[in-house]
């Protein structure tokens, strides 16, 4: 596999090389009436550059489609690789308790009390009666 990555690289380069001087040659020396002549001319000679290209391409392929095996290979035998144990059930976990608002509403405050008030006049607050509890409206429900 080494000798054929060598051989295209090698083949490349020589498939570039000629490309270019051909180029070279048809840009200063060439003859052409008009632009039809010019590109059907260029197209000639670009195509040992394009072939280049493809074998360059095939070259890398072939170098990544061995480098994988050979690179996993070497690294397991270096370093085997080390699974953690699962830890289990109930053991250094602690659930985290979760937030009875995500949204904090503000308690409403009492109104402050009159400073004097007489007895006689005001309510009788020996019997007094639970409010019922307002249901509070809240953006996320946790039930």
């Amino acid at each position: 596999m080494h000798l054929a990555v060598i051989t295209g690289y090698v083949m490349a380069s020589l498939f570039a090389l000629c490309g270019l001087f051909n180029t070279v040659q048809f840009c200063i020396y060439g003859s052409y009436a008009n632009v039809g002549d010019f590109i059907r001319g260029l197209v000639i000679v670009l195509h040992p550059l394009a072939v280049a290209t493809v074998i360059l391409i095939l070259a890398q392929l072939l170098c990544r489609q061995g480098q994988p095996r050979t690179i996993a290979g070497v690294m397991h035998h270096r370093h085997p690789q080390k699974h953690p144990e699962p830890t289990r059930a109930g053991q250094g976990i602690t659930p985290r308790k979760m937030p009875e608002r995500y949204f904090p509403i503000p308690e409403e405050t009492p109104a402050s009390a009159p400073a004097e008030t007489n007895p006689d006049t005001a309510p009788d607050t020996t019997q007094e009666e639970a409010p019922e509890p307002e249901e509070k409206l809240q953006f996320f429900k946790l039930h």
